[in-house]
């Protein structure tokens, strides 16, 4: 029998949630599959998608899950909220060059970036994308957005 946990975590988008999330996640990897390592990359991407949430949301409600698979096996991480369609914009955008070329090359960018004038880094993006080895995609449905993280276990 596949096993699986799942977290759903439902809160008004604040600042003050993320180093505890962060933490709580890591340890709830590190029961499930015992791999320390993958622990912080999960954590790691939890605040990451978490931080741009907060930063990017319009409304009173986000939402961040977290699925860990063994039928797959698979890591699943989305956050989610409504946000201004500029926003969306702005976010499919980053998404788009954080998915171009390889992982560590879309990272050495977004280093680069961070000194430059360009505005929005995509750091942390980078990050999951590659320090992670997690695929970034994302859905709209009129002004809900989901951004999706996933990696084999």
């Amino acid at each position: 029998m596949a096993e699986s946990a799942k977290l759903e975590f439902s809160f008004s988008p604040d600042w003050r949630f993320l180093r505890q999330l962060r933490h709580f996640v890591r340890h709830l990897v590190t029961a499930r599959t015992s791999n320390q390592e993958l622990a912080e990359h999960i954590g790691m991407a939890v605040a990451e998608l978490t931080e741009n949430m907060v930063k990017y949301a319009r409304g009173a409600q986000a939402v961040v899950r977290l699925e860990i698979s063994s039928g797959r096996p698979v890591i699943r991480v989305e956050a989610e909220n409504d946000a201004d369609p500029g926003a969306i914009e702005e976010l499919t955008r980053v998404l788009a060059q954080v998915n171009r070329g390889t992982p560590d090359d879309a990272y050495l960018a977004a280093l680069a970036a961070v000194g430059g004038d360009e505005p929005g880094s995509k750091l942390g993006l980078a990050r999951v994308r590659a320090e992670a080895q997690m695929a970034l995609s994302c859905e709209v449905r009129d002004r809900r957005v989901r951004v999706i993280a996933e990696r084999a276990a």
